[in-house]
């Protein structure tokens, strides 16, 4: 499941990158690249800091 996550993100950005890279400059397309590296690390690393939260959460409520 994880990788096919990856693979569809990896096509999506190749896909939008392909789409318009014709109307935007190098540097503009750098940057564009870089805003997508970004907000997918970012979302990754809240997705996991959250899950490792209420993982800790509910590990630490059992009675042992």
């Amino acid at each position: 499941l994880l990788l096919l996550f990856v693979a569809s993100s990896f096509a999506y950005i190749l896909f939008i990158v392909y789409r318009i890279a014709e109307s935007l400059t190098i540097p503009g397309l750098i940057g564009f690249i870089f805003f997508q590296l970004f907000f997918w690390s970012t979302f990754l690393f809240t997705i996991i800091f959250v899950l490792l939260r209420l993982y800790n959460t509910f590990i630490a409520s059992l009675p042992l």
